[in-house]
């Protein structure tokens, strides 16, 4: 009985033991399993954590990369857009230096049209409205007197300017000289006591190198180039006998004007006597006949309020050269 006892004893405790041992190692592989699924799971969320940082990350750069793009465009535009502005300061300085080089090859006043400010200036100071002239002032001028011919002498070319523009300039030119050719000689009692009796043939101005006289600038410019008549009642011979001098420079703007007012003065003046059927005349319509047309009376009679019968006798009236002080 006691061996009995001691077998079911010693069973027990070696069944104990096998069952404290199997649990044992059951608890651990519920423990091991455990530790393995939540390791993996932690792992499964770190690699979740890492792959969406990575893909913020990825975007993040993907962004940078975008404004930076845009940046860069936006400098490509800004270069572009300076080197245009570049290339067209460039096409303007080139421009400019070129008109600089023209204008410094270009003799100074080429192109330029003639002022008359200086010459209406003297003129208004030293002439009255009747003509006559004050030479003993003018001679105190002839510094202004010369430069505004120094002026004209250096406008050499005068292919832009209008027909008006020439005709006053070589009409202001004519009278300026034959005032300086008095003053120079002052004081004389007529013009033809200079150049011995030939004041016309003396050198008065020279233009672009070539010396005229005031016979050239009549009879080779002013009257086969303009074929203007109205030229001989606004050129003044610094005569008694010559239509007056005005006191004003001609000018292109008024220049139609101002040889009617002195076509008209001249022939309506004391200088010339006329009546229907007499008309006693100053010289100047013998000497230049041709350029009145056929018939002087008909010429006459555009100016005249008196009416001039084409039967009208014509004589001619002795020229006084006396000087026109």
């Amino acid at each position: 009985m006691k061996n009995s006892i001691l077998f079911i004893t010693i069973s027990l405790l070696i069944f104990s033991r096998t069952y404290q041992t199997d649990t044992s190692n059951t608890f651990q592989e519920k423990d091991t399993k455990v530790s393995i699924t939540k390791n993996f799971g932690i792992i499964q969320t770190k690699q979740k954590i890492d792959k969406s940082t990575s893909q913020a990350n990825l975007d993040t750069t993907i962004e940078q990369i975008t404004k930076n793009q845009s940046v860069l465009k936006e400098d490509l535009v800004q270069i572009q857009s300076n080197e245009m502005i570049q290339a067209i300061n460039i096409t303007k300085l080139t421009t400019i230096e070129n008109e600089i080089k023209t204008a410094e090859s270009t003799p100074e006043n080429l192109s330029t049209t003639p002022n008359h400010d200086l010459w209406n200036s003297i003129l208004k100071s030293n002439v009255s409205s009747s003509g006559k002239v004050n030479y003993p002032n003018m001679k105190s001028n002839l510094n202004e007197i010369e430069a505004y011919i120094t002026t004209l002498e250096s406008l050499s070319d005068q292919s832009t300017w209008s027909k008006n523009e020439k005709l006053a300039y070589w009409i202001n030119i004519y009278n300026v000289a034959t005032v300086k050719l008095i003053i120079e000689n002052y004081p004389i009692t007529s013009i033809t006591t200079i150049n011995n009796g030939k004041p016309w043939d003396k050198k008065v101005v020279s233009i672009s190198g070539k010396p005229y006289t005031l016979n050239q600038i009549e009879n080779d410019i002013i009257r086969p180039r303009f074929n203007e008549p109205r030229i001989h009642f606004a050129i003044n011979c610094a005569a008694i006998s010559c239509p007056k001098i005005m006191n004003s420079a001609f000018t292109a703007d008024k220049l139609n004007d101002q040889l009617t007012t002195q076509t008209t003065a001249f022939i309506n003046g004391s200088k010339n006597s006329i009546s229907s059927n007499t008309v006693e005349i100053s010289k100047l319509f013998e000497w230049y006949a041709a350029d009145f047309g056929v018939s002087i009376i008909d010429y006459l009679n555009k100016y005249t309020p008196t009416k001039i019968n084409s039967t009208a006798t014509i004589t001619y009236k002795e020229y006084n050269w006396d000087l026109n002080e």
